[in-house]
This record gives structure tokens, sequence and C-alpha cells, in this order.
């Protein structure tokens, strides 16, 4: 198979496999800002008796690091977790931030930091020259500016005069967070709510996170789901954006972003194949298991998840009849009206 885009006919369901990657939405799940290579920090700890401490890391992005959870971002269901971990030979900082994305869906500006376990709230462990527990209370705020839906997103945002106290001090009795971050979210059992993805003119975030608005006047990226010029089935997808609640049309703006991330990372590998044809195989089977995973990922019901892996095997089945019909344009056409059924049942 020369290109590997005919596997992945069902992200031309959602366009975003070959538009969003230069813009997207004013909000909703996105996986296309920030460095998706490297953890950074810049946050810095600001004591009440004059006390500075430097959060900035730095690091190439390891698995490991989120597994062990020391640096990057996760999630457990609805609750968005960040690890930022700094160790040197005078001492370590780990701050770590929990957020109930179903009370603060993504992305999100001026979330309320509070006490421990409540919607929002920051842990502050220092070992050093200053040590102890600091926790959040009832002062400042943190940007979270994507909603990541796939692993290996660049998790983007900032810390507003966010006050962590310790409840026993012996020295400094609260220090005061400030500054960016780009963590990279490795994902976890459930998935994290996000905001119904618009595209009304202005960023979701106030560190670069937002994607590029698009035209529509707030219409929803579900508009963005069509059937490719020249494909002669007649299934409208989701009606053009408009219905939101048939079959997989509801989580489509989570599901999109995830199988952005499979084609990326499927044209990465098939890349790597050049004419390896086993090779090339091989990424066929990686990808099926990538794109097999998104509903799950994304809460889709059984239905849902059923209809999008008829739809697969349909694509699958016809990759090679629809290769090289012509223009790429043709070949998703090719593949839509095979499998025109298929498309209908799912959305």
């Amino acid at each position: 198979m020369q290109k590997m885009s005919i596997l992945l006919m069902i992200c031309l369901l959602a366009a975003a496999c070959s538009s969003s990657s230069s813009g997207g939405s004013g909000g909703g799940g996105s996986t296309t800002k920030g460095d998706t290579t490297k953890n950074t920090s810049t946050v810095t700890a600001k004591g009440d008796t004059g006390t500075s401490v430097d959060m900035k890391v730095e690091k190439p992005v390891d698995k490991g690091d989120a597994d062990t959870k020391t640096l990057g971002a996760s999630n457990a269901g609805k609750q968005l977790v960040l690890y930022v971990t700094k160790a040197s030979t005078t001492g370590s900082s780990v701050l770590n931030v929990f957020i109930d994305t179903e009370k603060h869906p993504l992305p999100a500006t001026g979330i309320p930091v509070g006490a421990e376990n409540s919607d929002a709230w920051v842990l502050l462990t220092l070992a050093g020259a200053t040590t102890g527990t600091f926790l959040s209370k009832d002062k400042g705020t943190i940007d979270i500016d994507l909603c990541p839906t796939a692993q290996g997103a660049a998790l983007t945002g900032k810390f507003n005069g966010v006050v962590v106290y310790n409840p026993a001090p012996v020295g400094d009795k609260e220090f005061t967070l400030d500054g960016p971050f780009n963590l990279v979210y490795f994902g976890g059992a459930g998935a994290l709510t996000c905001k119904p993805t618009t595209t009304g003119g202005t960023d979701a975030g106030t560190s670069g996170g937002g994607a590029d608005a698009g035209s529509g006047g707030g219409k929803s990226d579900m508009g963005k789901l069509a059937k490719p010029a020249g494909a002669t089935c007649d299934a409208n997808p989701c009606d053009g954006g408009a219905n939101t609640s048939r079959n997989c049309c509801p989580v489509m703006p989570c599901i999109a972003p995830c199988y952005e991330k499979c084609a990326t990372d499927s044209q990465k590998c098939a890349t790597a194949c050049r004419a390896d044809m086993g090779c090339a195989m091989g990424c066929v089977t990686t990808v099926m298991a990538c794109l097999d995973k998104c509903p799950k990922d994304c809460n889709a019901s059984a239905a849902c998840e059923n209809a999008i892996k008829a739809y697969n095997q349909c694509g699958m089945n016809n990759s090679s009849a629809c290769d090289g019909t012509g223009t790429e344009e043709q070949d998703d056409a090719c593949i839509f009206d095979k499998c025109c059924a298929e498309v209908k049942a799912a959305f």
C-alpha cells in the first residue's frame, strides 16, 4: 500500500486528520498545540519570608516519568493530574495538581483552586533548605489551554497566584505559585471531560493553547463531518454537525483528535518502512489497534463502538481496491462509497 491515509479513512469523517494540524477550534479536545517532545516548567514558588523555589524543568518526554508520577500529565477517570518534580543535590520539589474536569470541563481559564480533595487543588512538597508539605486552600487560579484526548498530547497551562499553605509551618507558612508549564499527557483510565468544540474566533486559553479559530460563527466542529467530494453515497454524517445525538455523533469532538493522533503515528510508521511491505502491514495492525481504542477512551456507547469497528474493518477490506484510484480525495470518496452502510450506522 503506497498511502497509509487509505488505512485511516474514518478520519475523513472528521476532516480533523487533515485540517486540525493547522488549526481547529476555540474549545474541545485538541492535540495540536504545545511541544510534544519534552516536559517543561518555569513555575516559581515564592515563600512569605522571601524564600524562592525555582521549579524550572526541561526534560525530553519519557513515559516512565508519567508512569512513576514524577513528570507529565495523566488522568484518573474525569480527574486530570499534573506532576512536576525537580531534584538536585540541595533538595527536591514535587508539585501535584488535581482537577475534576466534570466540574471544570477543559480547556478552561481561571480554574479556582480550593482545599485538598476539592474540585481543583494543589500539593507542593519540599525537601532541602525548606522542608514541608503545602496545600492549596482558597487563593489563585490555574489555566489549562487544551483538553487532551489522546496519549502524547502536549498540555499547556499556567499558575496564577496559587497560594499553598503549610499546616505545620517551620519557616515559610505559605508559597505562591506562578508561571507556565508544558506537560505531555499519557492518558489513564476513563476519559477527561472536554468542552463542546466551537469555532468562535478566540483562543480558548491564555498561554497559547487554544487552536486557531475557524470560520462559521460559532458552529460546532461537528460541522466538519461531511462526505468527501465526489462520493455518491447519500450518507450525511451527523447531518453535517447538526445532529449531536445519533449514535457516535455526541462523542465525535473527542474521537476526532484521537483519530488524528493515530493518523500521525501511522504516517510516521509508514515513512520509516519505506518499501518494506511487511513493515507496512505491521503499521496497519498498530493503527487499527489505535483506532479501536479511541471510542473506549472517549466513553463511547457499545453501539457506537461496534459501529465504528465495522466501519474501520470495511475501510481495511476495501483499502487495496481504493488505493491509487486517483487523487487522495478520490481515494477517500471510494472508501466512503464502499462503506456507505457502515457510515450511516455509525454517524
